[in-house]
């Protein structure tokens, strides 16, 4: 009779274990890969809005530089053109700028928006008054607008050094975040890292011995 029982109990069980097993291996795979799929999103937003800022911040040194270089131009038509080109870029960048930042640090890119809001944007305003001295001895005195235009010109190059700087450091933090997020780790059992260990890597170890022998490849993103 139990013989008979235990028989007819050993597949049940087997198909109870079974679809226990594959249910969290399952629910373990779906959850590793919308991890991997929300880190290459916020990497690609990442890329996207540096690559972004830096061509704005480009726009508005060029602009900036093009009226600097032209302070002597006695073409007021072109001058002026060259005075609505660069208001034009200033007002896309004031427009823009509360946006980057905030971005940036949803990001968790908070040292890029630190240096963008208090090294970059200040030294713009500063650069700002010197450009306005230009247009308004422009209209009166070229030769006043010249000289103001050469002492511009040495502001917007230490601009340039320190956007130099920022891009190099947008570099390194994409270079970063990829490691992090898509690099391969090699992970030993322990206690307090058997979560990510699938249902299947866990069963195997039970078969072995040496435990500190066996190991898997993880991706960081998966906890």
């Amino acid at each position: 009779m139990i013989t008979s029982i235990s028989v007819l109990l050993a597949p049940i069980i087997a198909a109870y274990v079974g679809n226990r097993l594959l249910t969290r291996w399952q629910l373990r795979t779906w959850l590793y890969r919308r991890q991997v799929l929300q880190a290459e999103r916020e990497y690609e937003l990442l890329q996207t809005l540096t690559d972004k800022i830096s061509q704005s911040i480009a726009a508005r040194i060029f602009a900036m530089q093009r009226v600097a270089k032209n302070a002597g131009n006695t073409d007021q038509e072109l001058f002026e053109k060259l005075v609505k080109d660069y208001n034009q870029e200033l007002s896309t960048w004031n427009q823009a700028l509360v946006a980057y930042c905030v971005s940036l640090n949803h990001l968790s890119a908070k040292t890029l928006a630190h240096n963008l809001e208090h090294v970059i944007q200040p030294l713009f305003v500063q650069a700002n008054s010197s450009i306005n001295k230009i247009i308004s001895a422009h209209r009166g005195d070229v030769r006043s607008a010249e000289i103001a235009g050469i002492k511009a010109d040495g502001e917007l190059n230490s601009i340039q050094g320190h956007a130099g700087q920022f891009v190099d450091h947008v570099q390194t933090l994409l270079q970063e975040t990829r490691t992090r997020l898509f690099g391969v780790n090699r992970v030993v059992p322990t206690a307090t890292n058997l979560q990510r260990f699938t249902t299947w890597e866990l069963f195997k170890l039970l078969w072995i011995r040496d435990i500190d022998s066996f190991s898997v490849t993880r991706s960081p993103v998966d906890f």
